[in-house]
């Protein structure tokens, strides 16, 4: 289906914002009950706030670029396996929906500018956002 079909139908391109709080759960769940139907994509966005440093047993912070390239390699991997294991409770929820996801970590200390970036620049016309209680959701 073309962006313009999209766009006739009400229906677009969908991100939800996810963290590791229960609002990104519900967040998750109103999303998929409303706004996509089975088979479509959801875009599931996380914002790492952590730089893209490792600790130095010294104490100081060095820039992976300036590490070893094994070492950064082996950092590299366990960033993804953080990221694996940190996005499937929401790849399971959106299996048992019959809806896909996509996975799209974004480095950025500014989580409001990041996400609004990102929206702007690939065209997305439904952001959902979680909240801290539940009762958001169901006005």
């Amino acid at each position: 289906m073309s962006q313009e079909e999209r766009k006739d139908d009400g229906q677009g391109l969908t991100v939800v914002a996810i963290d590791k709080d229960k609002g990104s759960q519900h967040a998750l769940k109103w999303a998929a009950d409303r706004l996509v139907k089975k088979g479509e994509t959801i875009i599931l966005l996380h914002v790492n706030t952590k730089s893209n440093t490792i600790p130095n047993p010294m104490g100081s912070r060095v820039s992976v670029s300036d590490v070893h390239d094994n070492v950064a390699s082996a950092y590299k991997s366990e960033m993804q396996a953080q990221n694996k294991e940190f996005f499937l409770p929401f790849r399971c929820f959106c299996t048992r929906k019959g809806v896909q996801c996509k996975n799209v970590v974004l480095d950025n200390p500014d989580v409001p500018k990041t996400i609004i970036e990102y929206v702007s620049q690939n065209g997305i016309e439904n952001l959902v956002l979680g909240a801290c209680s539940r009762s958001v959701f169901l006005r």
